[in-house]
């Protein structure tokens, strides 16, 4: 079609680039004159546009015909592979359709060179454009022809449609459904390495926290058996009580000794055994004392040792917990894209419009013959020698 509307155009593109005067201007020329030209010319005229509806119809029927088959769907949002969003325990509600971000990624996937290779390679395209694939340039010819037939872009609803077009109906159909597809399997593997890396970083993470609690428990045991101290509360509580009461009967022992040695006639053992008891019981004092003492020592120590390590636990715990969300999410077969029209198999050829080709090329070939007789004519009484030989 290209060359038989150039064939028609060049000889009054040429006139039109020699024009040193306006043929339409109003005060050498009236419409009656133009009439006239073409009138006089209408042999021309018409068999111009004859040869051109001759050539436009042979090479319309020439052209091989194309089906094109489509696709249409949404772009699922990152959030609903977000595992603090999916447990609810974001901040922000979960969005189920992709944002500008996320349709951008997949244009970007789908019109990668990676995408082009794999329809290459999965349909054998070389030999199906009839591209040698010896040649050196074959890879680039390859992928420009194919990427002529395909055709990915938003729509004004946030949608993504893909269309491919082909000769064959039915490769069409196989080729959009297998790009689709494999740009849904790259996007999900794209997050999913994103997944992958904040998984290994929770287990990381979860291995040295582990180590930490390790360390702290063998310090809180090393302190425990240094300073006698297992549950600090009960045993202050008991060693005050004990306290309290050793040392409530070691006064009430003196001062009964104290009266018994004034009083006359008691008996010598009686004072003797009274005196052993109060020394038993200043030792039992003295050693209750000690044991306050270390009790008091110590107890600073392991209470913050049993506050760090209670929080380092819940601290585990809760990173624990997230890791299996994280795995769980990970382990979730989510779709990246939501389709909407699946690929069909086309039914009516997508080109060559045969009826437009030949109803434009006539036009322009009528249009164009008009305009370059009209400059024929005009120029008709030129000494075009004498502009070729530049006088």
């Amino acid at each position: 079609m290209k060359a038989y509307i150039c064939a028609a155009l060049y000889p009054s593109l040429f006139f039109i680039l020699q024009n040193k005067r306006n043929y339409f201007s109003m005060e050498q020329y009236n419409i009656l004159d133009v009439i006239k030209t073409i009138f006089k010319w209408k042999k021309a005229i018409i068999y111009t546009c004859v040869t051109v509806l001759i050539g436009s119809v042979v090479t319309a029927f020439l052209l091989p015909v194309y089906y094109e088959s489509s696709t249409s769907f949404f772009v699922s949002s990152t959030d609903q592979f977000k595992p603090e969003l999916l447990y609810g325990n974001g901040t922000k509600e979960i969005r189920f359709y992709g944002d500008d971000t996320d349709i951008d990624r997949v244009l970007t996937l789908a019109e990668s060179d990676g995408m082009l290779s794999f329809l290459v390679d999965s349909f054998h395209l070389y030999q199906h454009y009839n591209i040698n694939p010896d040649k050196p340039k074959a890879p680039y010819y390859v992928k420009l022809t194919l990427s002529k037939l395909m055709d990915v872009k938003r729509t004004d609803k946030d949608a993504v449609v893909l269309k491919i077009q082909d000769k064959d109906k039915e490769v069409a159909k196989e080729m959009v459904t297998a790009l689709r597809n494999r740009i849904n399997a790259k996007s999900q593997a794209l997050i999913k390495e994103t997944q992958a890396a904040s998984i290994q970083s929770f287990k990381d993470d979860i291995k040295a926290k582990s180590t930490l609690l390790k360390v702290l428990n063998d310090s809180l045991y090393n302190l425990r058996q240094r300073y006698g101290i297992f549950n600090a509360e009960s045993q202050t509580e008991g060693l005050s009580e004990q306290l309290f009461n050793t040392e409530a009967t070691l006064e009430m022992n003196k001062t009964r000794l104290a009266t018994l040695r004034t009083i006359g006639g008691i008996p010598r053992d009686t004072i003797r055994m009274l005196e052993a008891k109060v020394k038993g019981l200043e030792s039992k004092t003295k050693l209750v004392k000690e044991k306050v003492e270390l009790l008091n020592s110590g107890i600073g120590q392991i209470s913050a040792l049993e506050e760090e390590y209670e929080t380092a636990s819940e601290r585990l715990s809760e990173d624990k917990e997230r890791l299996k969300r994280y795995e769980a999410t990970f382990n979730a077969n989510k779709e990246a894209l939501i389709v909407i029209e699946d690929a069909k198999t086309p039914i009516i050829k997508a080109r060559p419009k045969r009826k437009l080709i030949v109803l434009a090329s006539v036009i322009l070939a009528f249009l164009f013959s008009v305009i370059g007789v009209l400059l024929i004519d005009n120029w008709k009484d030129e000494d075009w020698k004498s502009i070729i030989h530049g006088k």
